[in-house]
């Protein structure tokens, strides 16, 4: 029995039904070698090779087959058989790769899905960002303005509050313009009629602070008189003080406070002895006296 390598190296004579099925293999093959050179990946250069060669060797003994062997139905089926193998797993090797090949497309298509979905949501949210801070800006503004006018409407009222102080304001006389100074009393000989003398009024001592003209009121050209309330202990101190009558002006009324608070009075007598009493002090503010 002649061998495959006798086969293939002497002249064949093929039947009509023989060289039909070779070509028709061969046409087959062709097809595959297009087929896988098209749509190949790297790992099936190998075959393609090997069909190409493979075709073009049974198409040139085709061509080449001579009529001295006639060769057995067995070994036709024999090579038949071995070809319809290997393009079967040719076949099968191709419509694998072309498997994973779907597949990664198949991957690579939801991730650049995914990409575009990221991106659509990095854009709608940079748009809001966008839009929120041109309504920061715009409150921002409004803000500005809102305050803006409100430091002008502040800036009115004190210049008309400054204005109604000047034209309400009652000169003050002598006696309301600065405190009582201290007077040396002249002693007066008396006969004893068994009632000592009494000092009804507290005096306050020379040397006392004069209050301090506010220079915030004093910008503004606020005047105003302030009557403080004083509560006087027997030692001539201030134990209590209030305001009486207000000028109008906190600023004028803190300062007067301030300053008759620090201040010392000759203590009202009585039988010869000093006891608490009260008084009430005018102070006057002027911006001629300042």
């Amino acid at each position: 029995m002649p061998t495959d390598s006798d086969i293939w190296h002497r002249p064949m004579t093929l039947s009509p039904m023989a060289t039909a099925a070779v070509f028709s293999c061969v046409v087959h093959v062709g097809v595959l070698a297009v087929f896988a050179h098209t749509n190949r990946p790297p790992e099936l250069t190998e075959e393609i090779v090997f069909a190409s060669t493979l075709q073009a060797t049974l198409i040139q003994q085709t061509r080449d087959a001579g009529e001295t062997i006639e060769p057995s139905e067995a070994t036709i089926e024999t090579v038949e058989t071995e070809q319809m193998d290997k393009t079967s797993k040719m076949n099968k090797h191709v419509h694998e790769s072309i498997t994973t090949v779907t597949q990664e497309r198949d991957q690579l298509k939801i991730a650049a899905k995914a990409l575009q979905t990221s991106l659509a949501h990095a854009t709608q949210d940079n748009r809001s960002l966008a839009e929120n801070r041109v309504e920061l800006r715009t409150e921002n503004l409004l803000l500005k303005q809102q305050l803006s006018k409100l430091t002008s409407i502040n800036e009115e009222l004190d210049r008309v509050i400054a204005e109604q102080h000047a034209r309400t304001l009652q000169p003050p006389s002598d006696s309301q313009a600065a405190p009582a100074l201290p007077t040396q009393q002249a002693s007066r000989s008396t006969p004893d009629t068994g009632n000592a003398a009494v000092n009804h009024k507290p005096r306050p001592v020379a040397g006392n602070p004069k209050p301090h003209y506010p220079l915030l009121a004093r910008n503004r050209g606020i005047e105003g008189r302030v009557v403080v309330n004083v509560s006087i202990s027997a030692q001539g101190t201030v134990k209590t003080i209030s305001v009486g009558q207000s000028s109008g002006s906190r600023l004028l009324d803190k300062a007067a406070v301030k300053a008759v608070k620090k201040w010392r009075f000759h203590p009202v007598l009585h039988n010869g002895k000093a006891i608490p009493s009260s008084e009430t002090v005018p102070i006057v503010f002027r911006l001629e006296d300042s």
